[in-house]
């Protein structure tokens, strides 16, 4: 029996990523209760409807990025998730951690994502 089957999470985890990486697109950050104390934290939103719990370290990477006053500035930004050891409650675990393309691949990834596959192409 799968343990993810049994308790699906709402939130992505490390064991999702299956030790590769996934670029994805961020669509919000808003502020979810996490936790049986319900602390308020915040949560990226991506267009494939995943979910990601933001610590200290991705908050820091993506506001040394891409910067701004207010989290909607990352809407539609390129990202790229991936498994890296942490420490996590005084042990080592895997944890998710964020990188960002630089801005070559930002912009093809970008490009990437408005191709019209139903178009015909003249050749």
């Amino acid at each position: 029996m799968n343990i993810n089957k049994v308790f699906p999470s709402t939130y992505l985890k490390a064991s999702d990523l299956n030790g590769g990486e996934i670029n994805a697109v961020i669509d919000s950050c808003t502020e979810h209760e996490i936790g049986e104390e319900k602390k308020p934290m915040p949560v990226l939103g991506f267009r494939d409807n995943s979910l990601l719990v933001l610590n200290k370290t991705n908050w820091n990477t993506l506001l040394g990025s891409f910067g701004g006053e207010d989290t909607d500035e990352w809407n539609g930004r390129n990202v790229t998730l991936f498994v890296a050891q942490v420490s996590f409650q005084g042990k080592v675990v895997d944890g998710i951690r964020i990188k960002v393309p630089q801005a070559s691949e930002q912009k093809a990834l970008m490009q990437a994502e408005t191709i019209d596959l139903d178009t015909e192409v003249p050749f």
